[in-house]
């Protein structure tokens, strides 16, 4: 069972997007507890890793390593600040994990809900364990989403990046993309969609803000996202690192 608590994190302080949609998983999840993790509630040195990147200012691999912790001691749902909640999340908290597609091929780390003390956030949290980041740079590309699908497909061999609705054991749910990251022009179940700031991408240069908001402007958000996720797809990180372990094998 996922416990009724909204895990999320900031190092530094927030935009003003994000405390919009903030406020708006407050109106949607009015029963829920909200936790916000910070450098100050939430000891950066007690991970070699994370006392690393946070001192090289990479505080997206930081977060990767807070919202794992947190999740795995108290349970619950993490939820990216660019994370927009449509409506509540009663329906997903019988499962022990549910996950969610980001690409056809990839799955999301920006919506997480898993129960207290999960094996599979465990597992993945033993990932940055003792380990520093460059290492995880040269095996995993900068993207978590590369360290979650890699650590589903290596669990679970029936697993498919096929964007499809899958149950892998009795107790973990992936669901489509259109359900917790991409909102359909058509039908009601989405549940959350993502914004895709990419507030700590260091590679999210100023052109690319120009473009997106130029493509919002004249397009619409909805559309903007679809192309996201589609560009998202074709650049997936993950074909590539899954490429390299087979030259190594």
């Amino acid at each position: 069972m996922i416990p009724k608590i909204i895990h999320y994190v900031s190092i530094g302080p927030l935009s003003e997007s994000s405390k919009r949609n903030i406020d708006g998983w407050k109106r949607a999840l009015p029963d829920y507890e909200f936790k916000r993790w910070t450098e100050k509630n939430w000891d950066i040195t007690q991970n070699v890793f994370t006392k690393q990147a946070y001192a090289d200012g990479k505080y997206a691999f930081v977060s990767d390593v807070i919202r794992l912790d947190v999740l795995y001691r108290y349970g619950g749902v993490y939820l990216d600040t660019d994370m927009v909640v449509l409506r509540g999340l009663d329906e997903i908290l019988e499962n022990d994990l549910t996950l969610s597609f980001l690409f056809d091929n990839t799955v999301s780390t920006s919506f997480i809900a898993a129960s207290v003390h999960n094996k599979h956030i465990k597992n993945l949290l033993e990932i940055y364990k003792d380990t520093n980041v460059l290492k995880i740079i040269n095996k995993y590309g900068t993207s978590n989403n590369v360290v979650f699908t890699n650590y589903l497909l290596s669990s679970f061999p029936y697993f498919k990046l096929d964007n499809s609705l899958q149950r892998l054991d009795t107790t973990v749910i992936i669901y489509p993309k259109e359900y917790f990251s991409l909102e359909t022009y058509f039908g009601t179940q989405t549940i959350m969609y993502h914004e895709f700031a990419n507030s700590w991408s260091p590679s999210f240069s100023n052109k690319k803000k120009i473009e997106r908001k130029l493509i919002k402007a004249l397009f619409g958000a909805k559309v903007l996202n679809h192309l996201l996720v589609y560009r998202g797809k074709k650049r997936n990180a993950l074909a590539k690192y899954r490429e390299q372990l087979q030259k190594e094998l």
